[in-house]
């Protein structure tokens, strides 16, 4: 039962008129009937909670079970994706290799054109002096 000490009222020391301040049977039908309908709402609020709460938790497990169905199906597009990648990448790295083979040659035939022609040089240096 609720009274004014719950409430942390004191009609005394509000300074009511009489007129506002009721019967003590008043009082008590209707505090009555305030519990009654407090009863009510705990009661119902309580069902309702529970109903939301499982709601709640059936939403959540569904979503949670979509998201791990998407990882799934993104993470085979990935493997998918990664072993195409991985054949481009050393179909590359063989073209890569050839170009430096053939840029190497180009090199040491340079090379050995230039040690040519500076012997030479160094050759006909030597003769005029």
């Amino acid at each position: 039962m609720v009274s004014f000490d719950d409430l942390q009222f004191n009609p005394k020391e509000e300074k009511l008129p009489n007129e506002l301040i009721m019967s003590s049977k008043e009082y008590k039908i209707l505090n009555s009937k305030l519990n009654y309908l407090l009863q009510i709402k705990s009661d119902t609020g309580g069902n309702n909670y529970y109903k939301d709460l499982h709601g709640k938790v059936y939403f959540y497990s569904g979503v949670i079970t979509r998201l791990v169905e998407f990882n799934t199906e993104y993470t085979k597009q990935f493997e998918d994706k990664s072993e195409k990648d991985a054949k481009v990448f050393e179909k590359l790295e063989e073209f890569v290799s050839g170009i430096k083979e053939t840029l190497s040659k180009v090199y040491l035939s340079n090379q050995s054109h230039l040690l040519r022609i500076s012997l030479i040089n160094g050759f006909e240096h030597r003769v005029k002096h």
